[in-house]
């Protein structure tokens, strides 16, 4: 062999040269070349049995592997650091960070984003110092995403990207006069597509779009998600990033009233969110929510003494009366 591990050959000990790969092999090995040898890992008992042997290697291969993930985590918060201040420095032309209108291509045409490489597709072509903008409109909310669109173009933020949910309609959006630069999904909620409601869809499909994006990008673009009925007065990022709001990762606000059934977040904003992270979590535990009380099946489940809130209800996270609504 020619590399340190488990050994390909036997598929039970270890391919080691001595004095290199310690923390593998823990100083066995051949002379001059890797070669398949018994290790004693540190914690493995004398004359242990092969199966407690195997155990302590394991366990070491596990504490070496969660070393170095931490190590490259540390890495990873690292290089974030230093670089917030190069990303949030003023541009050469005196626009502050954020400004990218006239700085990216108009038009783009994405495909479908329940594919990863569609969805890093848009994100290299819509993103602008790792920041993107995201909305979501059907046909009925043309004239409203638009108005949202050139309205975030008006104060300086053009890395923005419309989530449609018809391939046909994005490319109206894209070879519209007004340029804009759209995407689709395919992604239905299984039992809760409504053809008579497309509204609902898309309240579905914002939440479960945001973690698959967070999970593409590995937690490397922050992503600020709109309603379409949203109009851009100013430019929110220097509150965003303001000593408020920007040790925070999950800012948003709600609608109306927290109740299971009314979750209408029309402004959320994903910060150095994890890829499968807490602030992922939310969205992914509101669509699964959502399925819960779409699906028709929940109506019992929903109201007091019903399993929806058993869990929270149990830990003091949630009290009723609960209702499913009107």
């Amino acid at each position: 062999g020619q590399r340190a591990g488990a050994c390909e050959w036997c598929g039970y000990h270890r391919c080691c040269k001595a004095g290199a790969d310690a923390d593998v092999c823990f100083g066995s090995g051949g002379a001059t070349r890797h070669e398949c040898v018994h290790v004693e890992p540190p914690g493995a008992a004398a004359g242990a049995s092969p199966a407690a042997t195997r155990k302590a290697l394991l366990d070491a291969d596990a504490k070496a592997a969660l070393a170095a993930a931490e190590q490259q985590a540390d890495a990873m918060r690292a290089a974030a650091a230093q670089s917030d201040a190069e990303l949030h420095a003023d541009q050469s032309d005196g626009k502050p960070w954020w400004w990218s209108a006239g700085r990216l291509d108009r038009g783009f045409e994405g495909g479908d984003l329940e594919d990863d490489r569609e969805v890093s597709r848009a994100v290299a072509a819509r993103s602008w110092r790792r920041e993107l903008v995201m909305t979501y409109a059907n046909e009925v909310g043309t004239a409203w995403v638009t108005n949202l669109l050139l309205s975030l173009r008006e104060v300086g933020i053009e890395h923005t990207l419309a989530v449609t949910l018809r391939p046909q309609h994005c490319s109206a959006l894209a070879t519209s006069t007004a340029r804009l630069s759209c995407a689709w999904s395919s992604w239905q909620m299984r039992g809760c597509a409504d053809a008579n409601n497309p509204t609902r869809t898309l309240w579905f499909v914002r939440h479960h779009i945001l973690p698959r994006l967070l999970a593409t990008t590995r937690g490397t673009v922050n992503v600020l998600l709109l309603d379409g009925d949203v109009t851009a007065q100013a430019s929110p990022y220097p509150l965003l990033k303001g000593d408020g709001l920007r040790a925070h990762n999950l800012v948003y606000h709600l609608d109306h009233a927290a109740r299971c059934d009314a979750v209408n977040i029309g402004f959320a904003y994903c910060q150095k969110c994890a890829a499968g992270g807490r602030a992922s979590w939310v969205f992914d535990e509101t669509v699964r929510r959502e399925a819960a009380v779409c699906d028709g099946a929940a109506a019992a489940a929903v109201v007091d003494n019903g399993s929806f809130w058993a869990e929270s209800d149990g830990a003091g996270i949630t009290a009723g009366p609960h209702r499913r609504g009107p």
